[in-house]
């Protein structure tokens, strides 16, 4: 993950997950990725949206879950 270690470092303010999936899990609800690595280990500050239909095509999970 280079580009997102080098523009964390940069200071970009946002962040797109995307609808695609790591280890079966889809990007925008990998907590593990999104809060675990990009936030606390990063340390991004900013913003991190997605593509607004692709949350509705997901399984229902809690909202805890997610972000």
């Amino acid at each position: 993950m280079p580009a997102y270690i080098d523009s964390v470092a940069k200071g970009v303010s946002t962040v797109m997950v995307s609808y695609s999936s790591w280890n079966g899990v889809k990007m925008h609800a990998n907590r593990h990725l999104v809060t675990g690595y990009l936030k606390k280990k990063l340390g991004f500050k900013g913003f991190v949206m997605q593509i607004t239909p692709t949350l509705f095509k997901l399984p229902l999970l809690r909202a805890s879950s997610i972000w």
